[in-house]
């Protein structure tokens, strides 16, 4: 039958088969990195998508606030270099709070 959707209704893409003949799991994350990431997670936590890891990424806490109220998971980034303030949107400052928290941000996408 055309259109063909290939995946079941918990979103197991259909014949996927692991090599011991279970269902391939998979993993979907959104992160959404500064304001406008957050913004457009927020967005989608209001469309109630399921199967969904969200994550919003912030170097303002009171930001993320927001976000984690909605639903989301979060991580602010950089609170070392920021203080949990922000970046201001100065883009030097968003690079030295992601390094600071690189070892963090590997873990939101270990697993993807």
């Amino acid at each position: 039958d055309y259109p063909y959707y290939p995946y079941d209704d918990r979103g197991y893409m259909d014949g996927a088969l692991m090599p011991d003949g279970g269902l391939s799991p998979c993993v979907i994350k959104v992160i959404g990195v500064g304001g406008g990431g957050s913004n457009a997670v927020d967005r989608m936590l209001d469309t109630a998508v399921g199967g969904v890891d969200f994550w919003a990424l912030n170097t303002d806490a009171q930001a993320l606030g927001r976000s984690k109220a909605k639903g989301a998971k979060v991580l602010n980034i950089g609170a070392g270099v920021t203080r949990g303030l922000g970046a201001g949107g100065n883009p030097d400052i968003g690079r030295m709070a992601a390094e600071e928290s690189r070892k963090e941000i590997t873990e939101v996408v270990a697993g993807t």
